[in-house]
């Protein structure tokens, strides 16, 4: 829920500024969309935000935006004493779980589109 949460304080801060993108963990804390005190540890019990990855809209010579702005967040649990997923949420809103083996985690360039690795939550 705090996933999706943050998800739709995105899509808020998005809509309010100017530039159509969206916001880094401290653009989002300054403008009031995180209550300032949480972190990327301690917003959501027993998990990390790993990921709070955003894409920044560049502008053509017209001045139109070349891509749509997007989002990804991944929260990976802290311990896994407790057999706890990791879950996910990009722009399109849909949570998502992962369900590739451990050996095919990575950090880097996570792409939630890949239904091997993540399963979208109902």
């Amino acid at each position: 829920l705090t996933l999706r949460a943050l998800g739709s304080s995105q899509l808020a801060y998005m809509d309010s500024n100017p530039d159509k993108n969206y916001g880094t963990w401290e653009d989002m804390t300054k403008a009031d969309y995180i209550q300032e005190g949480y972190n990327r540890t301690n917003i959501i019990d027993n998990y990390s935000i790993a990921v709070f990855n955003i894409k920044i809209s560049t502008l053509d010579e017209n001045g139109k935006s070349k891509f749509n702005s997007t989002f990804t967040m991944v929260a990976i649990p802290r311990s896994q004493k407790n057999k706890l997923r990791t879950f996910a949420l990009g722009d399109e809103q849909t949570p998502r779980v992962w369900v590739g083996k451990a050996d095919e985690w990575w950090l880097e360039d996570v792409q939630l589109d890949d239904k091997i690795l993540w399963e979208p939550l109902r």
